[in-house]
């Protein structure tokens, strides 16, 4: 993205690219200039507007997503922006997400997000098998491992643990998430003999998390 940018430093699709990069690795401030920087460009820019108010406060939050929309009503990444900052009630939320889902099998973040309220909603059978289809695509959609890992650990959170467990035990992509699979035997009570830096990420996972079963 760098070298992208320096070729052409107004290709605000590479702004948007770079702030979300930045976003799912915690680089909050960064992100949101890399946004900014994108809507300076084009002030329409779904990525942008919708990654902006994944870091921004509600108040903006609710105007991004609502230029969003006026943008594209039919992008996925508006509508999965609206449910997330939406007050509709969950069994609603989890339907209308389950039909993103179903119109834009690919879009990750829409498969993820229904898989956190699936798990809520105590369906632990539907929220792994949508984890176990992202998690073969991991590999050329290595941006998404962060909200992969929220969403494993939400599955977790509501009881799921051994599911995601034999889940990632069996998959040939579980290295690519090796410190969820570190966490959650943390959770219980292991010491796995792996890379400080491993560890670390495994230990942050789990501060982050509300609680685990």
């Amino acid at each position: 993205m760098d070298a992208a940018i320096l070729a052409n430093d107004r290709c605000n699709c590479c702004y948007v690219l770079r702030g979300d990069l930045r976003r799912r690795t915690g680089q909050v401030q960064s992100a949101e200039a890399q946004y900014r920087e994108a809507l300076s460009i084009d002030g329409d820019d779904v990525g942008a507007l919708t990654g902006l108010a994944h870091v921004v406060g509600k108040t903006e939050a609710a105007q991004l997503i609502a230029k969003a929309l006026k943008s594209d009503s039919a992008d996925p990444r508006a509508v999965l922006a609206s449910l997330k900052w939406s007050d509709l009630e969950q069994s609603d939320r989890l339907e209308s997400a389950k039909r993103l889902t179903d119109e834009y099998p690919d879009f990750l973040d829409a498969t993820l997000f229904a898989a956190g309220l699936e798990a809520q909603a105590g369906d632990l059978d539907s929220a792994i098998d949508r984890l176990e289809g992202a998690l073969s695509e991991l590999p050329t959609q290595k941006d998404a491992i962060p909200m992969f890992v929220k969403s494993a650990m939400a599955v977790v959170g509501a009881g799921g643990g051994k599911k995601v467990s034999d889940l990632l035990a069996s998959h040939h992509n579980r290295n690519a998430v090796e410190p969820l699979v570190v966490a959650i035997g943390l959770a219980r009570g292991e010491a796995p003999l792996v890379a400080k830096e491993v560890l670390e990420v495994a230990r942050d996972i789990l501060s982050r998390s509300a609680h685990v079963n």
